[in-house]
């Protein structure tokens, strides 16, 4: 391997088990490494380096040491089964040959995806270990276009590259974009179709939003451009909110969106008991990717008694927020502080603004505790 590429990519050369050759490229930065590959379904994978790595004895080195550990690898391999199904039915079907190849494969579809990805999952972590040595963690991106000329109808392109430890730093959240045209799947064409609400964030408040998210023309929360997004609602609170609401009107806010309503969200006072609490995120239905930090996020409500709303929050009824937080792979759950309806939003929607100042509430708190316990490593080595 020369140089000190971080990624490894497979175009379309194989064998006969559909098995592509690998090749190195020069890594660029990761957006761009997604920008600059052709369309296709795609993951993004929290990869810890617990010390150091084995990777590069399974490369052909002499070293091993303690491995590197891929964060929930199985939900990832579900997340890419379901994209790959989303863009093939979206797409005119793109995906033909590798469905027909996979017809012919003995394997459920998870093994034999992670058969054709082990090889330049190695690779470019190897890569990654010998270019950032001191890194502690790094984001796994996987990008899987279709191609024709291959044998198994798919091109593996991976990168591997350094990352922050997931925070859990209160950010805020504006709302600004309609839907994505790809519902469900993680298509990597959305990338490029973000850009434009980048774009307008930057335009609308800058730094002061981390996040964009999206929303149905009647003000409905579907998700954010990079994350899940979730609501907390207490029984007890709502209540006294929307009598509250109802009494005293909403505080007018001035500066940033002109008159942009604020209210202050409906906390749990305490700990809430389990029974009073509602989570509402929107269900796939709605037209949201299939997040594997949601999927494990629910998982946890079940394990703590919270109930669980499957539809997208509706910014009628932010006042009764208690508490809101976003996940994704790289920020597991991280709680908001704000979240506000910018006037430059697609829809036209009056503005407002949500200020959520005991974040992390108890509920996102409870969460994230339980994510940090129980999420699944795989070690690179048994890929």
């Amino acid at each position: 391997m020369s140089g000190t590429p971080a990624s490894a990519e497979q175009p379309r050369q194989g064998g006969p088990s559909g098995q592509p050759e690998l090749q190195c490229q020069q890594p660029p930065g990761p957006k761009q490494f997604v920008l600059d590959n052709p369309r296709g379904a795609y993951t993004t994978i929290w990869v810890r380096c617990s010390g150091g790595s084995d990777v590069s004895g399974r490369a052909g080195s002499s070293s091993s040491t303690a491995p590197l550990e891929l964060v929930d690898w199985a939900t990832h391999l579900e997340r890419l089964v379901r994209s790959l199904r989303a863009m093939h039915k979206e797409l005119q079907g793109c995906y033909a040959r590798y469905y027909a190849w996979l017809k012919g494969n003995p394997d459920p579809e998870p093994k034999a995806l992670q058969r054709l990805l082990g090889p330049p999952v190695w690779q470019a972590l190897a890569a990654a270990e010998q270019a950032h040595a001191a890194a502690q963690h790094l984001m796994l991106i996987v990008v899987l276009p279709p191609d024709d000329g291959s044998p198994c109808g798919l091109e593996v392109r991976v990168l591997a590259h350094p990352c922050s430890p997931p925070g859990s730093s209160p950010c805020a959240a504006v709302v600004l974009g309609g839907p994505r045209r790809v519902p469900e799947g993680k298509d990597s064409g959305w990338v490029a179709d973000r850009q434009p609400l980048e774009q307008l964030r930057d335009a609308a408040g800058g730094a002061a939003s981390d996040e964009v998210l999206l929303c149905t023309a009647d003000g409905r929360l579907l998700e954010g451009l990079v994350t899940n997004f979730f609501a907390v609602t207490c029984e007890a609170a709502s209540h006294g909110a929307s009598e509250e609401a109802a009494a005293a009107g909403v505080e007018e806010r001035r500066g940033g969106d002109a008159a942009a309503p604020s209210w202050s969200g409906g906390g749990c006072p305490g700990t809430p008991e389990p029974a009073a609490v509602t989570v509402w995120t929107a269900g796939v239905g709605d037209g949201v990717v299939w997040g594997t930090v949601r999927a494990r996020v629910l998982q946890a409500c079940r394990t703590l008694g919270y109930a669980v709303r499957e539809e997208a929050p509706s910014a009628q009824s932010r006042h009764a927020w208690s508490e809101a937080f976003i996940t994704n792979a790289l920020r597991l759950v991280q709680p908001l502080r704000r979240v506000s309806c910018s006037e430059a939003n697609v829809w036209g929607l009056p503005p407002w603004e949500v200020e959520l100042p005991s974040a992390p509430g108890p509920v996102t708190a409870a969460l994230a505790a339980v994510l940090a316990s129980t999420l699944p490593t795989c070690p690179a080595h048994d890929l």
